[in-house]
């Protein structure tokens, strides 16, 4: 995929694309708010955010678990970083964890960890795993600068479970934007030639 690692590429780098291409015509919608809702999870703690290595072909050891909780963790620092850098126009963003949905996401799995998934993980059935999402997209409050980036969990402004997630100084946000906008640079140039 690119050269990406999967997860990433398809929870990160391809939502980081497509907003890059929509940001102007969201922008171009002013004064009327609009909004960007990027799909998280809790999931967030099983991973940590690298920026000098997102890919793991810098020595760090990967695991699907990993990369996919790295991923997550990104949507969170993406929807936060995106915020800020649109601080002071018509378009806002928030990251959302839905829940542990009962699909058939699971169908693959090994039957026992499935039955495990069913019988003790999921938690929503789907309009209820749809309903945080939507608060996302539609709640007026959700316009305040003080929910800029906000993580949302159960219809509500969650804290993030592990401090990465937080990006306090918006450090990891911003050298994650760059390699990311460098990466997907890198593709596009790839397309035209």
């Amino acid at each position: 995929m690119d050269g990406f690692e999967k997860q990433i590429g398809v929870n990160l780098h391809g939502h980081f694309y497509l907003t890059q291409l929509l940001l102007p015509k969201l922008q171009a919608c002013a004064p009327k708010p609009a909004r960007v809702v990027v799909l998280s999870s809790t999931a967030h703690t099983m991973g940590n955010v690298d920026p000098s290595d997102l890919h793991f072909k810098n020595g760090r050891s990967y695991s699907g678990w990993v990369s996919y909780g790295q991923s997550k963790q990104a949507d969170m620092i993406f929807a936060r970083e995106l915020a800020n850098r649109t601080k002071g126009t018509n378009v806002t963003s928030v990251s959302v964890h839905p829940g542990v949905i009962a699909t058939n996401l699971w169908r693959t799995t090994a039957p026992l960890m499935s039955a495990i998934v069913k019988t003790f993980v999921m938690d929503k059935d789907i309009p209820q795993g749809a309903s945080t999402t939507l608060y996302g997209a539609l709640a007026p409050e959700l316009l305040n600068d003080e929910h800029r980036g906000a993580y949302l969990s159960d219809c509500a402004v969650a804290t993030p479970a592990c401090e990465p997630a937080r990006d306090k100084d918006g450090k990891i946000g911003k050298a994650m934007w760059e390699v990311v906008e460098s990466d997907i640079a890198g593709v596009v140039k790839s397309w035209e030639k």
